[in-house]
């Protein structure tokens, strides 16, 4: 099983908890012991994932305005049959 959130919220509030506890943005602990890192990640993995992200959310935006449209086109179908009852 993989390590990584299964949605793009889910890695963000881990990395925002891992902030929030003093354990990112460089803050010297065991599991990040060097400046520029967030949850033991380096900054390229946290751009990588950030990027990752970014994707999905993209496509999850692509996905709700498509039903929007679908749910409008029923709405005014429904309300032209329903003026002409």
């Amino acid at each position: 099983p993989s390590s990584e959130p299964a949605t793009p919220a889910a890695g963000l509030a881990a990395a925002r908890a891992a902030v929030a506890a003093g354990r990112g943005a460089g803050a010297a602990t065991p599991a990040i012991a060097t400046p520029g890192t967030v949850a033991g990640k380096s900054v390229s993995e946290v751009y990588a994932l950030y990027m990752d992200m970014s994707d999905a959310w993209r496509r999850e935006r692509a996905s709700v305005r498509k039903l929007e449209a679908y749910i409008e086109q029923i709405a005014s179908e429904v309300a032209a049959k329903a003026g002409s009852m």
